[in-house]
């Protein structure tokens, strides 16, 4: 999290991945603001590690967090970006990936990086910040992207958000991963019932999107099952759709491997 130079902000977390290679006098506490060395390389044999002062560290400047000057817990297993600031975890601040992001915009954007490397931490931060039915003004405060007024005004909560894990998609056989693939669906619907109540739909369109609700849709349906809800929105808030999914690759990936 955070950049080199002058003006850069850098949470406790930034000395996560390097905490195995810090001895005890490496980290101190100033009674200010934490002091720690932040390796620039984790390669063995790499150059020494580097003094970098942390501001916006304790508790005292993190809206949902104890008030005690204690240091934080890691997120061990923990990738919901609300969960992690709201409990007053160890955070990496990537928020400025929304700036670039938004500065490249395309139309689909493909995250591929290293198992273990962030990927749903970031895809739950980018609900976070876009869903329309969410209000996450405290959640983002003292993080980078919040010092961007113009771009939060913009768009944070400003867009109607889909956002579904392929993670549990798995099975032996065809038919027990399309199973769980027709349950994540309806687990998804079920987030959105408000819509049957939309004086934008119409009656067969609720209809459609209660049966997938209650896993009883026909296989087609369920196929088109996520560019159906997106239209729904579009027409519910007359805005366009921000579609997150993660973990993709993985019904792909378990057919392969099981033969199917």
């Amino acid at each position: 999290g955070g950049q080199e130079g002058n003006g850069s902000k850098y949470l406790v977390g930034d000395t996560i991945g390097c905490v195995d290679r810090c001895t005890e006098t490496d980290v101190e506490n100033d009674g200010h603001a934490l002091v720690a060395r932040r390796h620039s390389s984790h390669a063995v044999g790499g150059p020494a590690c580097e003094a970098q002062q942390l501001t916006d560290v304790y508790p005292a400047n993190i809206p949902f967090a104890n008030q005690e000057r204690t240091l934080r817990k890691l997120p061990v297993g923990i990738d919901t970006f609300d969960k992690i600031i709201r409990q007053n975890f160890y955070y990496v601040d990537k928020t400025y990936m929304i700036r670039d992001i938004l500065r490249h915009l395309s139309k689909v954007t493909l995250f591929t990086r290293p198992r273990r490397f962030g990927k749903s931490l970031n895809m739950s931060m980018l609900e976070n910040f876009f869903d329309i039915r969410k209000d996450s003004r405290k959640l983002f405060e003292g993080l980078e992207i919040a010092e961007n007024q113009a771009l939060c005004d913009a768009w944070m909560n400003r867009y109607p958000t889909v956002s579904i894990s392929f993670r549990q998609i798995d099975g032996l056989n065809f038919m027990d991963a399309y199973r769980q693939l027709v349950y994540e669906i309806a687990l998804l619907y079920q987030k959105h019932t408000y819509l049957l109540d939309s004086q934008a739909i119409s009656n067969q369109e609720k209809s459609l999107f209660q049966q997938i609700s209650d896993r009883k849709a026909e296989k087609t349906d369920v196929m088109r099952s996520v560019q159906f809800l997106t239209l729904l929105l579009n027409k519910h808030y007359n805005k366009k759709v921000i579609l997150l999914i993660d973990e993709y690759d993985v019904p792909v990936a378990k057919a392969n491997n099981n033969g199917y």
